[in-house]
């Protein structure tokens, strides 16, 4: 079944693997995913090999079925050997009209089920995995090194209903910046510092959604913000 859908999130997971997230016309949520091997960066290219799959890029995929479990209702497995194709790119004023429509009332009531302790979610329980909420504040991004040269991306924030909130930030797109302007020769907390700044003052809207179950964690689905869209936005060229 072909369907077209809005590019919403499109997030970092291991390696090459990512993770997309879309809209339909009527703004249902569909999560694209080949099956046990997952998407991967090669998944996002069309035929010609030109990278089509970002936000707000409207992209027509093949869905095969749905594959819905709770609170990740949203998973369709599509066709691999139907290439994405691209329809058209949303402009700056229709990106930012869609996540007005997509807007939810606070972070709490995105999953249809308790959000325990502003961390997660329990396998099982909720009927969706991804909202929209407006950031009343952007208190702080943190971008600092771990163990293993690897970096952790953090963003704390306040939703409409004042709630805060300290989550990890998956956004490919957020991440790939970060990195980027270290290899540079940016420090990580002047990297951070700034980001804060230019995000205090934008009108910041976060993609927050929920990881998979973790076995060692109880099972738990943990919130993680899924993408960054602020306007004006955060890059150096926009």
């Amino acid at each position: 079944m072909k369907r077209q859908l809005v590019i919403t999130d499109l997030t970092r997971m291991q390696g090459d693997k990512v993770c997309v997230f879309g809209v339909d016309q009527d703004g249902n949520g569909v999560r694209p995913d080949i099956g046990p091997a997952g998407m991967r960066e090669s998944d996002l290219v069309d035929k010609s090999g030109r990278r089509v799959v970002r936000p707000f890029s409207r992209v027509e995929f093949d869905l095969v079925r749905p594959v819905p479990k709770p609170p990740h209702t949203e998973d369709w497995v599509i066709n691999p050997r139907y290439a994405p194709r691209l329809v058209r790119t949303l402009s700056h004023d229709e990106g930012r009209e869609l996540l007005e429509r997509l807007l939810d009332a606070s972070v709490a009531s995105i999953f249809g089920a308790d959000v325990h302790r502003r961390q997660y979610v329990d396998e099982g329980e909720g009927s969706r995995s991804m909202g929209t909420v407006k950031a009343r504040e952007v208190i702080a991004v943190k971008y600092s090194p771990t163990k293993y040269d690897r970096y952790d991306y953090r963003m704390q924030f306040s939703d409409a209903v004042g709630d805060v909130y300290d989550l990890p930030i998956t956004d490919l797109a957020f991440r790939d910046y970060c990195d980027s302007e270290r290899l540079r020769g940016h420090g990580e907390g002047a990297i951070s510092y700034e980001l804060t700044r230019r995000l205090s003052q934008s009108r910041v809207f976060i993609r927050v959604g929920l990881t998979r179950p973790f076995a060692k964690m109880f099972n738990r689905c943990y919130l993680q913000v899924c993408a960054v869209h602020a306007y004006p936005g955060y890059l150096q060229d926009q």
